[in-house]
């Protein structure tokens, strides 16, 4: 009897903690304190004034170079940390858009199907062109890949808790309202 109220607790414990899994890119968990980066050398980390978070420690230049990091075997060209209250909330990983294939279906791999939509975006010349975006729910947390992050010459992979999206929500309005006194 004690055996099979071992035996079960075992296997629940492993169950839920199978649900609880946390969202990470190579060990870098959402949720982790910044604590885990800031001395790390291949970072840098500032502090900054924004509504989307209170910290960012990132590594690379948004240009064309890439630094000594992938993403699904292709080459990553940018990677940012986001806190907001010492937390990790946003993770964002760019990358050239001949790698998205590649990356999404990795993606797809590891956390299923997710929801497609497109839209159509427009250089300053005017041409048009399809944008595709694949976004997954999990847990509390959003797992994003877009074709083109800004730029026709850039994609992005990006993970997003929940925690931050709230606190950014709070702090949108007062942040409109300062602004619209400076007019």
């Amino acid at each position: 009897m004690k055996a099979t109220i071992f035996i079960l607790a075992i296997i629940s414990s492993s169950l839920v903690y199978g649900q609880s899994e946390p969202l990470e890119f190579k060990g870098i968990v959402l949720g982790s304190d910044i604590t885990l980066i800031e001395n790390d050398t291949k970072y840098i980390c500032e502090s900054i004034k924004d509504t989307t978070s209170d910290h960012v420690c990132y590594r690379g230049r948004t240009g064309d170079e890439t630094i000594n990091e992938t993403i699904a075997g292709e080459p990553v060209t940018f990677l940012a940390l986001f806190y907001t209250k010492r937390k990790l909330g946003q993770i964002i990983i760019t990358f050239k858009p001949e790698s998205f294939s590649k990356v999404a279906e990795a993606l797809t791999v590891k956390y299923g199907e997710g929801k497609t939509r497109t839209e159509l975006i427009q250089n300053q010349l005017g041409a048009t062109f399809k944008n595709q975006i694949i976004t997954w729910r999990k847990q509390n947390a959003i797992i994003e890949i877009e074709l083109y992050y800004g730029k026709l010459d850039r994609s992005a992979v990006k993970f997003i808790a929940d925690f931050a999206v709230e606190e950014f929500e709070k702090r949108r309005i007062p942040a409109l309202k300062e602004r619209a006194e400076d007019l």
